[in-house]
């Protein structure tokens, strides 16, 4: 029916297939359908496999799936602890003797099985019970909790299930485990021993996980590194930096979201050699260009003092309509913001609005990037 459905281009049509086959489940086919194609985008072969709606929501890239895959390469039998619907499984699986692939949902687990079977892989054991009951021997666990309750998003590590205070606690049967947690998760007080690492993933420039990597999953001597796909580029605490400051130049850098979160800026800054424009804004400058592919590059075309008047008036006199407006240190959203202006032109502009000394002040880009991060 794959081929059948794929060509279904109207209601009519839809309604057409159902009554055609009064006997077949093709209200649940066409649901599937929709949420392959919905999905197709970070998942290319995502018609061979089927998901669960929560499933499609939560689960990994192809992209992070191989990455996080990367963590395990050195070893030969690993769990998956809150399998899903298996794209990470099927990723660390690949060339193993053994995994177990785990979850607390009967039917996801089956859509991981299933999804397993369809890429070849017979090395697997499915086990339909919560992460916290895993026994089996394994040399490295993997493990994404559950990070919605009742369909919101939670925050707080306490509310995954399991818990982070749990996943610590499992840390001490598996001390090879990286575990996957949310990219907000409050870092600064986190209290376990030494020998981690904190590796933040953005993919083509969206932050995407935190990943917390404990035993032979670590970095030797780095705490926080910030990982960018598809580039494979890395910054990390390894050395110790002096951050400098400048005044605004020709060019400004705008890290990837993963550096910021990190709070890798400054080692940023040494390794492409620019300076921070201030200790909060995030922001790099310089006199010269750089090609390294750590972020967003511009050029500064006009830089001047803010206040919600001047920019109405310029976005008015200069006919803008699309308008990619960003803020550091500002008291108002991005949202709040394009509420109050009229953007009718047929123009395009690039602003930033940055507070320097107590001061707001309009930054004129222009992109000079040529490609995704």
């Amino acid at each position: 029916k794959k081929i059948q459905l794929k060509e279904l281009n109207s209601v009519n049509q839809i309604q057409k297939l159902i009554e055609q086959n009064p006997d077949k489940p093709v209200r649940d086919l066409l649901s599937q359908f929709r949420i392959q194609k919905d999905i197709c985008w970070k998942i290319p072969d995502s018609f061979d496999l089927i998901f669960t709606r929560k499933g499609a929501e939560q689960c990994s890239s192809s992209l992070i799936a191989d990455y996080n895959a990367s963590k395990f390469m050195k070893f030969h039998t690993v769990a998956d602890l809150c399998c899903g619907i298996g794209m990470d499984l099927m990723s660390i699986a690949s060339n193993k003797d053994r995994v177990f692939a785990v979850d607390s949902d009967r039917n996801t687990l089956m859509a991981a099985e299933y999804n397993c079977q369809r890429r070849n892989l017979s090395n697997v054991e499915f086990l339909n019970e919560k992460a916290e009951n895993f026994n089996r021997e394994v040399e490295a666990v993997f493990i994404d909790p559950d990070r919605r309750k009742n369909g919101k998003r939670q925050i707080k590590a306490e509310n995954y299930s399991p818990s982070f205070s749990s996943i610590l606690a499992m840390s001490k049967r598996f001390p090879h485990l990286a575990a996957k947690l949310s990219p907000l998760f409050d870092y600064d007080d986190l209290k376990i021993d030494p020998g981690y690492t904190l590796e933040f993933v953005s993919e083509r420039g969206t932050l995407k996980e935190l990943l917390l990597c404990l035993g032979k999953t670590h970095t030797e001597s780095v705490t926080r590194k910030a990982v960018l796909l598809p580039s494979g580029s890395t910054i990390d605490d390894r050395e110790k930096v002096h951050r400098e400051f400048s005044t605004i130049k020709k060019y400004i850098y705008e890290p990837d979201p993963a550096i910021i979160r990190a709070g890798l800026v400054a080692e940023l800054a040494e390794k492409i050699d620019y300076k921070l424009i201030d200790a909060r804004s995030a922001i790099l400058t310089s006199d010269k260009i750089t090609t390294e592919n750590f972020g967003r590059i511009y050029q500064v075309v006009q830089i001047m003092p803010y206040n919600l008047r001047r920019l109405t008036a310029f976005i008015q006199e200069n006919d803008i309509g699309e308008l990619v407006l960003k803020t550091r240190g500002f008291s108002e959203t991005v949202e709040e913001m394009r509420k109050k202006l009229k953007l009718k032109g047929k123009k395009s502009a690039i602003i930033f609005i940055i507070k320097l000394q107590n001061k707001h002040k309009m930054l004129l880009l222009r992109s000079l990037n040529t490609h995704t991060v």
